[in-house]
């Protein structure tokens, strides 16, 4: 009975502090569908640079995260933006740019959950290093489960 108890409080403050970490992550305001402020990297100042949205949202693997910037970004390419966004783990590969994860929440081959590129509401059909920055664009990933292609 006491084993079970103490068990069952160990699961408790595990899953809070997993919870609070994920809050903390990406700032608690972008957990559950708040707005998040820009970046101080992407903004510039005056009219230089290209005025465009960027999306991240994850609902599976137990995640919640909906973040919609306004942002502006004095660069030609799209991945040249994620290499300064501060909440993008990403490494370079022989292909370009490849994105691990945004907020703490990173791609998963066992449970096939994966981090999938959205411009304009199509999926990407190259990397972000070949996607060029367009004023009044929406970039979104979204934590994807399954392989489909």
């Amino acid at each position: 009975m006491k084993k079970r108890k103490v068990l069952s409080l160990l699961v408790g403050l595990i899953i809070a502090t997993l919870a609070v970490g994920m809050m903390t992550a990406c700032g608690a305001s972008s957990i559950g569908g708040g707005e998040k402020e820009k970046t101080e990297a992407a903004e510039t100042t005056g009219a230089a640079g290209k005025h465009f949205t960027f999306k991240i949202t994850a609902k599976e693997g137990g995640t919640d995260i909906a973040i919609v910037e306004d942002a502006t970004f004095d660069g030609e390419m799209f991945g040249d933006y994620l290499k300064q966004y501060k909440d993008c783990d990403w490494e370079d590969s022989e292909y370009g740019i490849f994105v691990k994860g945004f907020c703490g929440v990173s791609n998963n081959d066992k449970q096939e959950l994966w981090w999938q590129l959205f411009v304009d509401g199509e999926s990407a059909q190259v990397g972000a290093d070949m996607i060029p920055l367009t004023d009044g664009a929406v970039y979104e990933y979204v934590y994807t489960l399954g392989y489909d292609w």
